[in-house]
């Protein structure tokens, strides 16, 4: 009778051991979840609270994005801005005209794809880019960068009909510096992704 009582509190003491066992590696296999998490989005452990999540998709704010994030960010802010200056300088007489990008068809374009870009890079996963986030920012730079570096080259071009605008033709027809900020901005919008993945 004795063994049998001995055995049944050995077996009790064995189950209890166990038990306590699986509840201490609870806590650590919750923490090397966490870790790999973290390193399969390309996020500190400091930068886990600063993150937000919408729809199961984890999102970061902009202080905690990645460098690349921050200059093509900046990139569609120049790019929005530099739309509504002046493109072009036409001489009227014994004065001047200016043309900004939103009147004509290429800087309506412009405006609007760095608007894309800017919510593209704003829904972009937390620490990383995604496949189609930085395909279309890559596109949506190198069209901006082309559109910019065509009326520089060939300031005509928005005053002969090819870009949509209303004016009559002027062979006195310069750039203005409002196209020079939209590439400035345009080449920041495609530096970005590339820097972050070539970095």
């Amino acid at each position: 009778m004795n063994d049998k009582q001995q055995n049944s509190r050995q077996n009790r003491n064995n189950q209890q051991g166990k038990s306590n066992k699986r509840r201490n590696q609870q806590p650590q296999q919750r923490r090397q979840s966490q870790t790999r998490g973290d390193a399969q989005s390309g996020r500190n452990p400091e930068q886990r609270g600063s993150s937000q999540r919408t729809g199961g998709r984890t999102y970061q704010s902009l202080p905690d994005a990645s460098l690349g994030k921050k200059i093509s960010a900046a990139g569609c802010l120049a790019v929005i801005v530099g739309v509504f200056l002046p493109w072009v300088s036409l001489p009227v007489l014994f004065d001047s005209t200016t043309v900004t990008g939103t009147d004509f068809r290429g800087g309506r374009i412009t405006l609007a794809i760095a608007i894309a870009g800017a919510i593209a890079i704003a829904v972009s996963p937390a620490g990383r880019w995604g496949q189609k986030a930085w395909g279309g920012v890559v596109a949506i730079g190198t069209l901006a960068t082309v559109i910019a570096l065509l009326i520089i080259s060939d300031p005509s071009f928005v005053v002969e009909g090819g870009g949509g605008g209303a004016l009559t033709p002027d062979t006195g027809a310069s750039t203005d510096y409002g196209v020079f900020i939209t590439l400035v901005g345009a080449i920041a919008i495609l530096a970005g992704p590339l820097y972050d993945k070539y970095s």
